[in-house]
């Protein structure tokens, strides 16, 4: 997903994007989502040890990450 809210499909796993971007623009949030930092609008801190991401734009899913990563 864009900034501007576009969906883009790509041909790469998440392994070989993370591999081809920028690790000082992009964090691997989970198994599911590559962010880029600069679109992380704000971080909740969740009881179990885990740490809700909120982006700009907001997407339909959660993303959830430990709050060791």
């Amino acid at each position: 997903v864009s900034n501007d809210a576009k969906q883009y499909i790509v041909d790469y796993r998440l392994e070989q994007l993370e591999t081809l971007l920028d690790p000082h623009k992009f964090y691997r949030a989970n198994r599911k989502f590559l962010v880029k930092i600069d679109a992380i609008q704000r971080i909740k801190s969740l009881s179990n040890s885990r740490l809700q991401l909120f982006l700009k734009p907001n997407i339909e899913q959660d993303i959830f990450i430990s709050k060791d990563k």
